[in-house]
């Protein structure tokens, strides 16, 4: 995994620092009765079920916001939800999302009119996602039923909020409306009601927003994630100091570009992604170092306090008012540690440190068009109500990614592009890593052992007895400091955890001189495309047992 912006390979010189910021986007779900509506009753109460999703939702200054509605386009309520969100989010950015129960064909046959299906036709080319969940084509009975109970659940699952024109009464049938609401509040999914003619009078009270406990978390989460969106668009990146990361991927690129017939191809992705991977990876550096900062600092700061102890103890046994500055260092040293949890700089750092890494890697997944876990997804798959706000982060940007088309005869030169701007550049970065962690494991066992070797002749020479008593003393302080500082620097060498991280860069560099072998080997389009996926699932497995390290590695006291 590359930490270095100059490693990457894509990026522009100083980029506006208003660039590389992503916008929020809150997925409505609807479900609702195809019969039974007062479409003007229903239109007033759904503008105010979306002007309370606005409120829930406002933008920043540094965030937008903007909207997706899932819905199945079914008859009624569907498309009438479908068409006021047109209106209503015209000017934050709406995208409709069509969830379909069963294949295209199958579905018109349950529409009763002509000018329904003509209705859907129109609705379904406006959507600018597909979801097909058919099973099997032409299902009767109650496998049809299924197929649409499959889909109100999807859409359930895949929304920050669901607006539901519901009549409150119980289901009659699976996947009805009363049948998705019901799963939705056992899901925990926010409901806003939207009562449908002939409604029970108590349905307004049926609300699921702010009633449920379990919706209150559900909605908190998703504030959650817009809040740390937020933050992430807000902190602020020191171009000078980046300024020579800039220049050196800068001369890589153009070199790369310079050589390579597909430039026409890559410039879009270029200008696509590069923003995207300045700002990710500048504040994962940021907090990269000052987390590692204020680990060694904690280290330190106990030894320090050690010190303290050891040298009232020896010197100044009648004065134990040195032991203010034990205190003073301990004091610091908590007063730290809670800054830099408060700071949640470990946090930030890997979150920051895994958007970047996507970034990396999108470019080249763009390029040959491979199928890859956490790109190729479908949107709805990759963001999940309970992921980590850098993953929804990153499904916002992919489905802004360029669409490029490929021929068959572009794969060689796809293929001498994707090794020699990623897989060299990913082979070489682990290679240096690996040899980076040797030389730190090395440093601080061979720091330790220096301790431990001083100890025992400062503890010798004590027992000896050899020079004067001024002399005794100071061995007796050494004897006691050493060992401390020898524990800190042990303790800075198992936090590192530098063994298994050498370890792990060269086992993906290895697995990647493989891949880039059998890529040399390919000549097809879609064998390129193949090995490319495969490369990436390596880089991704080393991000995820990178993360999988770090994750439990925060800032701890140390006494």
């Amino acid at each position: 995994m590359s930490s270095e912006l100059a490693s990457g390979s894509f990026a522009r010189p100083s980029p506006d620092e208003r660039e590389g910021r992503i916008t929020f986007r809150v997925r409505i779900g609807v479900t609702g009765h195809r019969q039974s509506l007062n479409a003007e009753s229903v239109v007033v109460e759904v503008r105010k079920r979306f002007a309370q999703v606005r409120e829930l939702f406002p933008p920043s200054e540094v965030t937008p916001v903007a909207f997706t509605l899932l819905t199945g386009l079914a008859e009624g309520a569907d498309r009438v939800v479908a068409r006021e969100a047109l209106t209503a989010f015209a000017d934050a950015g709406v995208e409709l999302e069509a969830v379909l129960p069963l294949t295209v064909a199958d579905y018109v046959e349950d529409f009763t009119t002509e000018g329904s299906r003509e209705e859907f036709a129109e609705l379904l080319g406006l959507t600018t996602r597909r979801v097909e969940l058919a099973r099997a084509t032409k299902p009767r009975g109650r496998e049809r039923d299924l197929a649409y109970q499959r889909a109100g659940y999807y859409i359930a699952d895949h929304c920050d909020v669901m607006i539901a024109v519901w009549d409150g009464r119980p289901p009659h049938n699976p996947g009805g409306t009363a049948d998705v609401v019901g799963y939705s509040r056992a899901q925990g999914v926010p409901i806003l009601i939207v009562p449908s003619a002939g409604a029970r009078q108590d349905t307004d009270r049926l609300d699921g927003v702010g009633q449920d406990p379990r919706s209150v978390r559900h909605l908190e989460d998703s504030i959650e994630v817009f809040r740390r969106l937020d933050e992430y668009n807000r902190l602020s990146i020191n171009r000078r100091r980046l300024s020579r990361q800039y220049r050196l991927a800068q001369d890589r690129l153009q070199g790369l570009l310079a050589r390579s017939s597909l430039s026409w191809q890559l410039r879009p992705v270029v200008d696509w992604a590069a923003p995207h991977l300045v700002r990710a990876d500048a504040l994962a550096l940021r907090y990269q170092s000052r987390y590692r900062n204020l680990g060694t600092a904690s280290y330190f700061l106990a030894a320090a306090a050690v010190a303290v102890v050891a040298a009232q103890t020896v010197f100044a046994p009648t004065h134990p008012g040195w032991l203010g500055f034990e205190i003073g260092l301990l004091a610091v040293l908590m007063g730290s540690l809670w800054i830099g949890r408060r700071g949640r700089l470990h946090e930030r750092w890997v979150g920051y440190r895994s958007l970047a890494e996507a970034f990396r890697s999108a470019p080249f997944i763009v390029l040959s068009g491979a199928r890859q876990g956490h790109a190729e997804q479908s949107e709805a798959e990759v963001v999940e109500l309970n992921e980590r706000w850098h993953q929804r982060a990153f499904s916002e940007v992919w489905r802004q990614r360029p669409k490029l088309t490929l021929e068959g005869p572009d794969a060689p030169e796809m293929r001498r592009f994707i090794v020699s701007a990623w897989i060299d550049d990913q082979i070489g970065y682990h290679r240096e890593k690996a040899k980076h962690w040797r030389r730190q494991r090395n440093l601080y066992t061979g720091t330790v052992y220096a301790f431990a070797v001083a100890t025992i002749i400062v503890a010798a020479l004590h027992i000896v007895g050899w020079a004067g008593l001024s002399w005794i003393k100071l061995f007796a302080f050494l004897a006691i400091v050493l060992p401390g500082f020898g524990a800190a620097v042990t303790g800075l060498r198992d936090h590192g955890r530098h063994r298994l991280n050498q370890e792990r860069s060269m086992r993906t560099a290895e697995r990647l001189e493989r891949l880039k072998i059998r890529l040399e080997q390919r000549t097809g389009l879609a064998s390129v495309r193949h090995v490319t996926g495969e490369v990436q699932r390596v880089i991704a497995e080393e991000n995820l047992d990178w993360s999988g390290v770090i994750e439990f590695q925060d800032l701890e006291m140390v006494i």
